[in-house]
């Protein structure tokens, strides 16, 4: 009877496991179950589970499978393992450099992308990279801490790459997405919900104002007052005809338009929010609220045609006093 130990190492590189000849003479061919050893690294260095081995150990490979076998005082061993703990940093240290190279050239497509997008958007990402720690150069010496050190860092390095390819990744879709819809003749969207009741307006359509960039629509509510200036103008709608829509000339001082700061003179108020009663169902109970019914509000969209009094869109935006002095508002942006 002889005693036999064997030790399984990581399958990194795929190459398929080989049985010694001396070890089959002795034994004949066998199938052996291997028990998985491995490591994990992270920034601090090495950290290992209670299972596995030291990464420099003799019985860790990583470019493939090796099998080593003591029978009796002869040993058996893959000749390729590598010799010393220098080495195996070496290795990992290697294949980090592969991958940055890898993530540099995914970075600089998604910059050329986003540049064909918004030229200023890839400026301000690009400024953003400088913050990413500087890849670490390569150790000269046989050193394994110097090597342990390197392979830390240029993984630390990676790791935030990674994480801003896939920001890069995310602005890139947002702004493709938001180019794709920008030149639609209308959008049919959900507004709200606003600070009466918690309500949503439901399937809302607007009819977007013509521009070579698109434009973008967005929901707001700001309390009274709002400190703008309106005007009426003359637009032509993504199709070609021509229609009335009302300006946002200036933001004035005091107002809660210039604290909250997402409007913008040159925007185009569509809708607004305007109490109005709704009769009560029968199955309702409607006490208190007089014959007329209960206030609630409702999403105007503002009509293009000049027969609509501007001063009646005044009027409406002034009448949400009536409930909690809070003005919902769609908004267009045209973009250049």
């Amino acid at each position: 009877f002889f005693a036999c130990s064997v030790v399984a190492i990581i399958w990194v590189a795929g190459t398929s496991a080989f049985l010694p000849a001396t070890f089959e003479a002795a034994f004949g061919r066998r199938d052996l179950s291997a028990v998985a050893v491995g490591c994990s690294l992270s920034d601090a260095g090495t950290r290992l589970a209670p299972w596995s081995v030291q990464p420099w150990s003799r019985s860790r490979k990583p470019q493939g499978l090796a099998v080593a076998a003591n029978i009796g005082d002869a040993e058996i061993a893959d000749p390729t393992i590598p010799d010393s703990e220098s080495e195996v940093w070496r290795e990992a240290y290697d294949l980090e450099v592969e991958r940055s190279e890898l993530l540099a050239e995914q970075m600089q497509d998604e910059l050329g992308r986003m540049g064909e997008l918004n030229e200023k958007l890839k400026d301000d990402f690009e400024a953003c990279l400088v913050e990413l720690d500087p890849k670490p150069n390569r150790p000269q010496s046989e050193a394994p801490n110097e090597w342990a050190e390197a392979f830390a860092a240029i993984r630390r390095c990676n790791q935030q790459t990674e994480l801003r390819l896939a920001e890069a990744r995310s602005k890139v879709s947002e702004r493709e997405e938001a180019k794709s819809t920008a030149k639609a003749t209308d959008v049919t969207m959900d507004f709200g919900p606003i600070n009466h009741l918690g309500i949503t307006f439901k399937n809302i359509n607007i009819r977007k104002i013509a521009s070579e960039g698109g434009s973008k629509i967005f929901f707001l509510e700001l309390p009274l007052p709002l400190g703008m200036k309106l005007e009426e103008e003359v637009v032509k709608w993504q199709n070609g005809a021509a229609a009335r829509a009302i300006k946002i000339a200036e933001v004035l001082d005091g107002g809660s338009t210039l604290k909250d700061g997402r409007i913008r003179p040159g925007d185009f108020l569509r809708a607004i929010t305007v109490p109005q009663r709704r009769m009560p169902k029968e199955d309702e109970d409607d006490e208190g609220r007089g014959e007329a019914g209960r206030l609630e509000k409702v999403l105007l969209v503002i009509p293009a045609e000049s027969s609509f009094p501007f001063e009646r869109v005044l009027e409406d935006i002034a009448k949400n006093s009536q409930i909690d002095k809070q003005v919902g508002m769609v908004i267009e942006r045209v973009l250049d």
